[in-house]
C-alpha cells in the first residue's frame, strides 16, 4: 500500500498541460487524510496557468500536429507539445524562467539537458527510464522537434505579455539550447536548432518594426557606435542593420546564429566599403575619420584584453594590413591618401602651425614639400568628454585638446605605420629611398641636392640610431649626387671633386676638347644652410664625400683575371715562374684603371688630332701631358704605389699558391701609351723610351738625351714605368 501510495505523490504538475480534456487532478490519501490536488487553467495566446499546493506556473504551450511518416501500429496522427516555463512579473508581464525540463512520453521520463519540456508519444523501453534511441519512430519525432520550436518562436513574437519586440526576442533566446549542453538521444537538436533560426527572421531590428534573419544584424553597439556609423550607412556598405537593444544574446549563441559582433572586423570591412565608393570618405570628413580611428583603437584594446591566441593576433594584423592600402588618412593638403601610396608622417607641431615641419627640415622646404603629413587636425576636438564619440561636421577649427583621445588617435595611426617627423626616420623612410628609386635621376636637380644635404647634416649631428639602421651603408648604395654632367648615382660611375671643392687638379682643363666624361661634384652643395649654423663648408663637404668614394683624381680598383692565353695578354713579353710548364691557363690578382687608361688615350688622340689638321705642334699638348705626369707624381705614394704590382699562379694551383709577382694591367697600358713629352723633340713618346734627368745619365749622354718633360718629384715613380734596364745598362759603363 505505501508503494502504491508514493507512486500516487510522483504525479508531477506539469502532467496537466499535455492532457486535452482532464483540467483537474485531485489525489486523496486515506492513510495520512491528505489531499493533493492539481489544475489547469487555460488562459490566452497558448498561455496555461498549473496551479499546486499554494503556487502557480504559467506556461507558453506549443503544440504541433503531424502525419506519421513513420509506420506505427494504430496510429496515423501524432502531435508534439513544447511547454516554456514563464514568471509573472505583473498582471501583464512575464518573463522566461529557463530552467532545465524533462522531456515526457505523457509521463516524466528524465531531463536531457532542455530549458524546455518535450511532450511526445515516445516509444519507451520497458525501464521507462529514457527514449528509445534505436527506435525509427522515436528518431522520426525528434526530428520534427525544430519545426515545433520554429513555431514557439512565432509564438513568443506575438506574445504581448512579453513586452516590446526586443524583449520578447530576448525571453525566447533564453530557451535555445546550446552546443554541449543537450545529452543523449536529444543531443543534435541544438545544431538543427540553430541552423533552422539560422534561416529565419527571428530577431528584431532596432528602431524598425520588422524582424529579419540573424546574419544581418549586429550586436554590441552603443548609442556612441550607432552616431559613428548610422543605420544608413551601416545597410549601405556592409548590408547590415543594428540589432534591438533589448535582445541579450550570449556570445556562444550569437556566433551559432551568424549575428554579426561590432567591433574590429566590422571597422574595417565599413572602411573598405567606403573606400570603394568615390568620395564617401571625403564626404563624412575629417571628424569622422578621427572618430573612427578612436573606435578602432578602443575596439582592438578590448580584443586584446580578452584573446590572447597568437592566430587571433595574427588575423587583426592581417586586418591592420588591409587598412594600410586604403585612403583614408586625412593629409595637411585636405586630401586623403593611404600608407601604401608611400610614407605618411605626423605633424610636429599643433593646429597654429599646420604647414610647418620642425627646425631640422626648415633649411630643406624641397623635402618638406614632399613628405605626407597627416593633418594635425586629428588630434584636436572641441568640448569632447574623455573616452566619447563626438561627430562635428566639416572640418572646421578646433578649441581643445583631448589628451586621451588624441593619443588613442596617434597610437592607432602608428600601429598602422605612420612614421613621427624625426630627422632618423625621415633619411632612412624617405630620403634614401626616394636616391633608390630609379626615377630619381629625373628629379628636380634641387630637391636631390637638399635629399644628400639633409642625410650629411642628419650623419654628422650623431645620430645613435644610423648605426644600427646602416644608414651610411645604405647612402653609399644609393647616393644620387649633382655633378657638372647632371645627376649621377655614386655606385654606377665615378665622380670626383672639382676646383672649387679642394681638388688640386684642374682635370677639366686636361680633358677639354676630349669626348671623356669627367663628373665633378656641383658647387650647389656650398651654397646650402644647415641647421643650428652647423657648418656647410669645403672641408666637411670633402670628408663626407670622400667616405661615400667621391676622388680628386682617378681609382685603381682590383680585379682577379683569368688569363687563358697568357702571349695574347698585356703580359706577353713578361717572364713568369712556371712559364716553361704545362699549357694551361693564368690567375691574375690584378689592379686596374680604366678611367686612367681613358684620359691617357683621350689626351694623345687630341693631341695628335689637332698636329694633323693645323700641321703644327698643338701648343696645349704639354700643358695637358705635364698636368697628367705631376697628378701622378703627387698622389703616388698615398694613392698608387700600392697598387703597381699584381700577383699570378697557375690556374690548377691552390687558390693562396701564388708563384711571383708582375705589374699590374694599368701599369703595362700606361708604359705602352705615347703620353710624356720629350726634351729633344717635343713630341709625345712612351715612358720606356725616356730617361729621368738624373747625374746617372747626364754624365753620359749629357743634352742629347730624351728626357721626361716635366720632371717628377718622386724618383720611383719614374722607375716603375720606364724600362730598368736603360739604368742598369749606364750603370755598366
Amino acid at each position: 500500500m505505501d508503494f502504491l501510495a508514493s507512486k500516487f505523490e510522483d504525479i508531477h504538475p506539469s502532467l496537466l498541460l499535455f492532457l486535452h480534456r482532464l483540467q483537474c487532478i485531485a489525489v486523496h490519501n486515506d492513510l495520512t487524510g491528505s489531499t493533493q490536488v492539481m489544475y489547469r487553467e487555460d488562459l490566452v495566446n497558448g498561455l496555461v496557468r498549473v496551479a499546486h499546493d499554494g503556487q502557480q506556473v504559467t506556461w507558453l504551450v506549443v503544440r504541433h500536429q503531424l502525419q506519421a511518416a513513420v509506420f506505427r501500429p494504430g496510429i496515423t496522427v501524432t502531435e508534439i507539445a513544447l511547454a516554456f516555463t514563464l514568471r509573472q512579473l505583473s498582471s501583464m508581464l512575464y518573463e522566461a524562467s529557463p530552467e532545465q525540463q524533462q522531456v515526457f512520453a505523457f509521463l516524466p521520463l528524465r531531463a536531457y539537458g532542455l530549458r524546455f519540456i518535450v511532450q511526445g508519444d515516445f516509444i519507451l523501453p520497458s525501464s521507462r527510464e529514457e527514449v528509445d534511441r534505436d527506435s525509427a519512430w522515436n528518431q522520426w519525432l525528434r526530428s520534427e522537434i525544430p519545426e515545433a520550436f520554429m513555431k514557439a518562436s512565432e509564438m513568443f513574437k506575438s506574445l504581448p505579455s512579453l513586452g516590446s519586440p526586443g524583449r520578447a526576442a530576448s525571453q525566447f533566446m533564453q530557451y535555445v539550447p546550446l552546443e554541449g549542453e543537450v545529452l543523449g538521444f536529444f543531443s543534435p537538436l541544438p545544431r538543427i536548432i540553430h541552423a533552422r533560426l539560422q534561416g529565419t527572421q527571428c530577431l528584431p531590428v532596432e528602431g524598425l518594426e520588422e524582424w529579419t534573419f540573424p546574419c544581418v544584424l549586429v550586436q554590441g553597439w552603443n548609442d556612441a557606435v550607432r552616431k559613428l556609423i548610422p543605420d544608413t550607412i551601416l545597410k549601405e556598405h556592409l548590408g547590415l542593420q543594428y540589432l534591438d537593444k533589448e535582445v541579450q544574446l550570449s556570445d556562444s549563441l550569437a556566433s551559432s546564429l551568424g549575428v554579426q559582433k561590432y567591433g574590429v572586423h566590422m571597422l574595417v570591412a565599413l572602411m573598405k566599403s567606403l573606400c570603394q565608393k568615390k568620395g564617401a570618405v571625403e564626404s563624412l570628413g575629417l571628424e569622422w575619420v578621427r572618430t573612427w580611428l578612436i573606435a578602432l583603437h578602443d575596439s582592438l584594446l578590448v580584443k586584446q584584453q580578452t584573446t590572447h591566441i597568437m592566430s587571433q593576433q595574427d588575423k587583426e594584423a592581417s586586418l591592420l594590413g588591409d587598412l594600410q592600402s586604403l585612403q583614408f588618412i586625412p593629409l595637411v593638403d585636405g586630401s586623403f591618401s593611404s600608407l601604401t601610396d608611400g610614407t605618411i608622417w605626423f605633424s610636429s607641431h599643433g593646429i597654429e602651425n599646420r604647414y610647418v615641419t620642425d627646425d631640422s627640415l626648415s633649411c630643406y622646404p624641397l623635402i618638406f614639400a614632399e613628405l605626407r603629413t597627416a593633418d594635425p587636425l586629428l588630434f584636436m576636438n572641441e568640448h569632447e568628454g574623455e573616452g566619447s564619440i563626438v561627430l562635428k561636421a566639416g572640418r572646421g577649427s578646433s578649441k581643445g585638446i583631448n589628451f586621451v583621445n588624441s593619443g588613442k588617435v596617434r597610437r592607432m595611426l602608428q600601429q598602422l605605420g605612420v612614421m613621427p617627423m624625426s630627422a632618423h626616420e625621415v633619411v632612412r623612410n624617405h630620403v634614401l629611398p626616394a636616391m633608390a628609386e630609379a626615377n630619381c635621376l629625373g628629379r628636380d636637380t634641387h630637391l636631390v641636392v637638399q635629399y644628400l644635404a639633409y642625410v650629411k647634416w642628419h650623419l654628422q649631428s650623431g645620430c645613435s640610431k644610423c648605426m644600427n639602421d646602416r644608414i651610411y651603408m645604405q647612402l653609399k648604395e644609393n647616393a644620387v649626387i649633382l655633378t657638372s654632367n647632371g645627376l649621377c648615382r655614386l655606385n654606377k660611375g665615378n665622380i670626383h671633386f672639382g676646383l672649387a671643392m679642394g681638388n688640386p687638379f684642374d682635370v677639366q682643363s686636361i680633358l677639354e676638347g676630349t669626348s671623356v666624361e669627367w663628373n665633378e661634384v656641383d658647387t650647389s652643395y656650398l651654397q646650402l644652410s644647415s641647421p643650428h649654423d652647423m657648418t656647410s663648408d669645403v672641408g666637411s663637404w670633402r670628408k663626407f664625400l670622400s667616405g661615400l668614394g667621391v676622388m680628386d683624381f682617378v681609382k685603381v680598383l682590383p680585379v682577379e683575371r683569368q688569363v687563358s692565353d697568357k702571349a695574347a695578354s698585356l703580359w706577353q713579353n713578361v717572364i713568369w715562374q712556371g712559364d716553361g710548364g704545362p699549357q694551361g691557363g693564368w690567375i691574375v690578382q690584378d689592379w686596374e684603371s680604366p678611367e686612367l687608361i681613358d684620359i691617357m688615350t683621350a689626351v694623345c688622340s687630341f693631341v695628335d688630332v689637332v698636329v694633323k689638321e693645323k700641321g703644327e705642334k698643338a701648343s696645349g699638348k704639354a700643358e695637358k701631358c705635364a698636368s697628367l705626369l705631376l697628378a701622378l707624381d703627387k698622389l703616388w705614394s698615398t694613392k698608387f704605389s700600392s697598387s703597381w704590382r699584381a700577383k699570378y699562379r697557375r690556374l690548377e694551383d691552390t687558390k693562396d699558391a701564388w708563384r711571383g709577382e708582375t705589374e699590374a694591367s694599368w701599369v703595362m697600358q700606361v708604359r705602352n701609351l705615347k703620353w710624356v713629352m720629350s726634351s729633344l723633340d717635343g713630341q709625345l713618346h712612351t715612358p720606356t723610351a725616356l730617361f729621368q734627368q738624373c747625374e746617372a745619365v747626364e754624365r753620359f749622354l749629357g743634352s742629347h738625351a730624351h728626357y721626361a718633360i716635366p720632371q717628377v718629384g718622386t724618383a720611383s715613380l719614374w722607375e716603375y714605368f720606364v724600362d730598368t734596364m736603360n739604368f742598369d745598362t749606364l750603370n755598366l759603363k
